[in-house]
């Protein structure tokens, strides 16, 4: 399979992507269905997706190495360093004043690769001499798999590195001007290109086979489960995401966010992007740092108390179900919470906050409403007023844990948004990323029998 050196809190390198395999002959239609190789004839594609944002940074020259097996190749990834996540916090807010101001509407924060980058060069710049290319966990992985001596990104990933835009691409005289090693930076390609072929058989898969440039796991989940184009997909798991699709005429260049960011921090990202799709349209994103993780934050500080009265605090599941079982007896409340703990990205100075609490709405059930209409308030918040309306947007598919097991956040959305949210099955973002992968399949193919004729 695939060694690595280095682990991130715990989980091996080979556990932050999906692998998806794809066949000519059978790409399923159920979003339940798995793509693993005993289910899947006679493979002709592989894709790669991540779970959430890694990267780190490789020698491409003896950054991994095939090693001969019975059945095979097993890959080993030998000089790479350790994995940095989207959550890395080590660009203090002072650490990106300094920076260079990004020419795009994607600003910067902390955890965004190119952030993470003009760091390591400034404090740590030794660490850099040891490596060649930068990129995403799957990015990296592509590259090993195709024997490439430069990691392939798409547009999907390369706008969560700040420093590009999908009109022109890497700032490169920007960042090369501020002292930035513009060489570790991955070639950025379209979602879809094929990246190369397998340069091994491994895992069971045959030599040869074609390998196209990791996706999103954002896009590649609205791709799964997006039928109607007036549907907006809302996810609330640990943060909070809602996406649409905009119309076919829109136009990146043209676009300026209505809603003001943080004037002590102008380098911050805007609270809704619009993101590189698929078949060059744009899909908006509204995404939140705090969405579940509000919800566990309380439910902690609950046992907390609880712990240091003495007592024995009651499973967090338990004190769960008690919130959402008061907050549904509890049709309104004059209460207002702000549930904003970490911030957001266009807010880093924003905190939570409690208003208007009274002797007669402190109840579990005050408090519980109030959190989850707070949490409604402040996604809805993020996106400019009539962007909605204006992407023609009718009504909104829910999905996460958070959003499913809880009846009260569902009702406060569906009141602050003022549409109808629908529980939906799970996205599964690995048949997503199916779809894209088959579809290059199949011009291949066109393109083929045209050659012929």
């Amino acid at each position: 399979m695939i060694e690595s050196p280095h682990t991130h809190h715990g989980v091996s390198l080979s556990l932050l992507f999906f692998m998806v395999l794809v066949s000519r002959k059978e790409v399923s239609n159920n979003h339940d269905a798995a793509l693993p190789w005993q289910h899947c004839d006679l493979p002709s594609a592989v894709m790669l997706l991540v779970i959430c944002t890694f990267y780190l940074l490789i020698d491409c020259v003896v950054g991994w190495l095939w090693e001969k097996t019975q059945n095979g190749y097993s890959l080993r990834l030998r000089e790479c360093s350790r994995l940095i996540s989207w959550e890395d916090g080590r660009c203090t807010p002072s650490c990106l004043a300094s920076l260079p101001r990004p020419d795009s509407q994607y600003g910067l924060a902390t955890g965004y690769g190119c952030a993470t980058l003009f760091w390591f060069t400034r404090h740590r710049p030794e660490l850099l001499l040891q490596y060649d290319r930068a990129g995403t966990v799957q990015d990296l992985l592509v590259c090993a798999l195709c024997d490439l001596d430069r990691p392939l990104m798409s547009t999907h990933n390369a706008v969560s590195w700040g420093y590009y835009n999908p009109l022109y691409g890497w700032e490169t005289k920007r960042l090369a001007m501020a002292g930035f090693p513009v060489a570790l930076l991955p070639r950025v390609v379209e979602p879809g290109t094929s990246a190369g072929r397998l340069c091994r058989a491994w895992c069971g898969l045959r030599e040869g086979l074609a390998v196209t440039v990791a996706v999103g796991d954002c896009q590649a989940s609205v791709l799964s489960c997006l039928q109607d184009e007036s549907t907006a997909v809302l996810n609330i798991g640990t943060s909070a995401q809602l996406s649409f699709l905009m119309f076919p005429e829109f136009e990146l260049s043209k676009f300026s966010s209505t809603v003001h960011c943080d004037p002590a921090d102008s380098i911050a990202p805007p609270p809704m992007q619009y993101l590189p799709y698929f078949g060059g349209r744009y899909l908006a994103v509204a995404a939140a740092l705090n969405g579940g993780n509000a919800f566990s934050t309380f439910v902690k500080m609950l046992r907390g108390w609880i712990a240091e009265l003495g007592l024995l605090p009651p499973e967090p599941s338990a004190i769960f179900s008690a919130l959402i079982e008061a907050g549904g007896k509890r049709s309104d409340t004059d209460l207002a919470v702000r549930p904003t703990p970490l911030g957001e990205r266009h807010l880093p100075t924003m905190r939570a906050s409690v208003q208007h609490a009274t002797p007669y709405n402190l109840s579990l059930g005050h408090v519980s409403r109030a959190l989850c209409r707070g949490l409604a308030d402040t996604i809805v918040a993020l996106i400019p007023p009539g962007q909605l309306a204006l992407a023609g947007v009718r009504a909104v598919a829910g999905m996460g844990t958070a959003l499913e097991e809880n009846a009260v956040l569902r009702e406060e959305l569906g009141q602050a948004l003022g549409l109808p949210v629908t529980l939906m099955a799970r996205a599964n973002s690995a048949v997503g990323a199916a779809k894209v992968a088959m579809h290059l399949l199949n011009e291949q193919v066109i393109r083929a029998e045209n050659n012929v004729k």
